[in-house]
């Protein structure tokens, strides 16, 4: 790495994390002194990492919290200098397996699995103490024969709860562990037996005996918020948790089924704020995603939010979604306030931080934006949907080294999803191989044919390749195509905008605007439109949509 940095940057935050593995904590701090020069985004995490346990006793550890204005430097007492476990236990919630039964691998089994789990880990998020990987990111391990040591490692955690479910005479039994990843050993075990409708008592039971064993002493809060339930009607969970199985998908034929589950669920139990969150979130991103007009689509955003709200005002994924409403309202200020409000509710929420990064960069506080995706990753370490949103974010802030790793990334992990291709494809056309970008963007419109998304990326695509004809032809089909059915009236902007039609662009731009649409928010930091940035009735444009009108760096 040294040899590396003599010819190219590299940030030195990294090169000191390598001194600390190595144990040379003098060269480390030399190195963490750089970065404190250069305002590396990766200083956030001085407070916080593991890895640096070895010097928080080291006086120069307190100085550099003093640099970085880290309001842990003036706090008294074990927070400054006691181990990271002793402020923050990390823990994931591995998904249950099940043995026998019905046929294992059927669809009540992945729900069942996959729902205990997400129950556990939603209650023990409660407790502000715990570091709680979320849902998404165990998904790569259901169905699979996975060694839960290994899993830790690769989620990166101290703690995992792992366990087996059996369904015996209409009795669910489940065997769940506590497991130390570092230390290669079980904490705790225990065996649970409830009716098969009682599923809400088993995650109370597990998820209690779990953190007694992590934090022996909880306050009254603590207390109240781990057993907090979001509905005592099985069904109604049931219900709620089928529908986050489809909006975790992320994919425009996902999200009907994922609707459909969350109205069952406030059909169950009109009480249940989260599956009015769910049905908020589908609105959200139908619009977003070109499926449903952001005009018919954002006041029902509005709508359930505020109904999640008045039931459970401190709730952390309803604040988030009305943060995002307002965001498409292009209210940036209330929509960054009510983002804050959800991370101080449940800072463990990683969607809190990927929608709060957008607001950030798409107002180009670059440097701000950037601390808060990476947060979301740090979060939620294998899910693809971060994942996703942090290419673009980067893209955004023009990283374009970073942006491509991080689009490689995803493909590597899910070669068959559109949104793979999509994100490589969307920042080779502006930094990598034409013909590469091409390839990449034919393959996006290829596994969604029916989805606007892609196509604008690849009307540029053509363009950048010099497939001129090509990209008009396709523009022309989108026109038609929108005369019938809707089609969000910014992706064809995009096009003609590949195309250097200008002046079509901006009305088309400018109907996204009156609409509502929340691509708005990149406006003024998309490099894609950069060749407008001297027209000035684009500059009228991103006055009305109120974002910074300087030139992104």
């Amino acid at each position: 790495m040294l040899q590396t940095e003599e010819k190219k940057h590299i940030k030195p935050y990294f090169v000191a994390m390598c001194y600390m593995a190595v144990g040379d904590h003098d060269k480390a701090f030399e190195w963490f002194d750089r970065a404190i020069e250069e305002k590396n985004e990766w200083m956030i995490w001085f407070a916080t990492e593991p890895k640096l346990d070895p010097i928080r006793k080291d006086p120069r550890y307190k100085k550099i919290l003093k640099a970085t204005n880290n309001p842990i430097a003036d706090e008294e007492g074990e927070s400054t200098t006691g181990n990271t476990a002793e402020r923050e236990r990390s823990i994931a919630v591995l998904p249950f397996k099940y043995v026998g039964g019905h046929d294992t691998g059927s669809t009540e089994d992945e729900y069942l699995s996959l729902g205990l789990a997400d129950s556990v880990t939603m209650r023990l998020s409660n407790v502000r103490r715990f570091l709680v990987r979320p849902t998404s990111s165990v998904l790569p391990f259901s169905g699979r024969d996975v060694d839960p040591f290994e899993a830790g490692r690769e989620l990166g955690v101290e703690f995992v709860v792992d366990g087996i479910i059996r369904n015996v005479g209409g009795r669910i039994r489940v065997t769940a562990q506590l497991l130390s990843v570092g230390e290669g050993a079980t904490k705790w075990s225990a065996s649970f037996s409830e009716n098969s409708t009682d599923v809400l008592e088993l995650e109370d039971s597990i998820s209690q005996q779990v953190t007694a064993q992590l934090v022996p002493h909880l306050t009254g809060e603590e207390k109240q918020k781990l057993s907090k339930r979001g509905t005592n009607s099985a069904e109604a969970h049931d219900a709620y948790l089928q529908g986050r199985y489809f909006w975790n998908q992320f994919a425009p034929d996902a999200f009907p089924k994922a609707i459909t589950a969350f109205r069952r669920a406030v059909e169950l139990d009109p009480k249940y704020a989260l599956a009015y969150v769910g049905i908020a979130d589908y609105w959200t991103w139908a619009c977003i995603y070109g499926i449903e007009k952001p005009v018919e689509g954002f006041p029902k955003v509005f709508e359930y939010a505020s109904r999640a709200l008045e039931i459970d005002p401190t709730l952390a994924e309803a604040l988030a979604a009305l943060g995002l409403y307002y965001s498409n309202m292009r209210d940036w200020k209330r929509s960054e306030e009510y983002y804050r409000q959800s991370l101080e509710s449940n800072p463990n929420y990683p969607l809190g931080h990927e929608w709060l990064a957008a607001v950030l960069v798409g107002t180009l506080r670059f440097e701000e934006g950037t601390a808060e995706i990476l947060a979301a990753e740090r979060l939620d370490p294998l899910s693809i949907r971060p994942k996703v949103l942090s290419a673009w974010t980067v893209y955004q802030t023009r990283d374009w080294d970073r942006a491509v790793a991080k689009a490689r990334e995803i493909l590597h992990l899910a070669p068959d999803f559109m949104q793979s291709h999509l994100q490589l494809a969307n920042i080779l056309t502006e930094f990598g191989d034409p013909a590469e970008a091409l390839s990449h963007a034919r393959r996006a419109v290829e596994i969604e044919p029916q989805s606007p998304l892609p196509v604008y990326v690849l009307c540029f695509a053509l363009v950048r390749a010099g497939e001129i004809a090509e990209a008009e032809a396709l523009t022309a089909k989108w026109r038609e195509a929108a005369k019938e059915n809707y089609v969000g009236p910014f992706f064809i902007a995009m096009c003609e905008v590949a195309l250097g039609n200008k002046e079509r662009a901006v009305e088309l731009l400018d109907e996204s605007r009156l609409e509502n649409s929340a691509w708005m928010l990149w406006l003024a930091s998309e490099p894609k439109l950069d060749s407008m940035r001297d027209f000035p009735p684009f500059i009228e444009l991103v006055k009305k949509a109120g974002l910074p009108e300087k030139r992104p760096r």
